[in-house]
């Protein structure tokens, strides 16, 4: 498969979550983009886009797929992260960009245990596997993949290419581990690591695991058990005495020449 080529809006950054605060901050600003030349930097706080107060990945999300091309959003942030008042805040006019999606090459085969094994020990075909979900789960370019695009996708392509069930709560629970700053979002430098360990949960689930094997090759003989108590080696079996013949009774009771059946005369 290859995404199509097609543009759409670029604003040059993306967003992050800090610990204790309730605003969103400014994260990864793209060198000569839309945000540099608007001025941002990286750790901006961001405390409202054209009015509107933006405290979490959703309402940005939905922002971004309002924004055309040529639009001006004000912005309005604050550039001390850790001491924002009034006195620091100032707004700044950002042009959105047009960005253009190049085509994904297809992903590497993952159609059995064997090929899911492959990509998680190859960086190579890691790299490809990424790049190619992360096409389809950050569709709106927005740079951002929330915790519902992920489930969504990787559940869905798991399942339909190797006919086994991966469930969106198992895909959630992958990225809640990767999303560390618990922004609600990954961006793509967090994507191939989340890409990763979805991959290696998957093998942890169905991958077969080898059962011990408890029986040594006898050549088809099972070997006997250890006694209970063991204490290391095992006493042979002690064989039950054989019932004397008559022959062999008339030799005991007279002591005389041993009869026509008995190998030995009697003690």
């Amino acid at each position: 498969f290859f995404a199509p080529t097609m543009s759409g809006p670029w604003i040059g950054f993306s967003i992050t979550k800090t610990p204790g605060k309730n605003n969103l901050y400014v994260k990864d600003v793209a060198d000569g983009g839309p945000a540099e030349k608007a001025g941002l930097q990286q750790g901006d706080e961001i405390f409202s886009i054209d009015g509107r107060r933006v405290t979490d990945t959703t309402v940005f999300k939905n922002m971004f797929k309002t924004w055309k091309v040529g639009n001006t959003l004000n912005v309005e942030v604050a550039r001390d992260m850790y001491n924002a008042d009034n006195a620091n805040r100032f707004t700044v006019s950002l042009v959105v960009g047009e960005k253009k999606r190049m085509p994904v090459a297809s992903p590497p085969t993952m159609r059995t245990i064997a090929d899911i094994e492959a990509i998680v020990k190859d960086d190579n075909k890691l790299e490809k596997c990424t790049d190619f979900f992360w096409s389809k789960a950050d569709e709106d370019q927005s740079g951002l993949v929330t915790k519902s695009e992920f489930a969504e996708q990787m559940s869905t392509v798991l399942s339909e290419n190797l006919q086994r069930p991966v469930t969106k709560f198992d895909m959630q629970q992958v990225f809640d581990v990767y999303d560390t700053d618990r922004s609600g979002a990954l961006t793509r430098h967090e994507f191939k690591p989340a890409v990763k360990g979805a991959l290696e949960a998957f093998l942890k689930k169905h991958a077969p695991t080898e059962k011990p094997n408890h029986h040594h090759d006898t050549g088809g003989v099972t070997p006997s058990s250890t006694p209970v108590g063991g204490g290391g080696s095992s006493k042979p079996s002690e064989a039950k005495p054989k019932k004397k013949t008559l022959c062999q009774k008339f030799c005991c009771c007279f002591g005389c020449l041993p009869c026509c059946k008995c190998a030995k005369k009697p003690k």
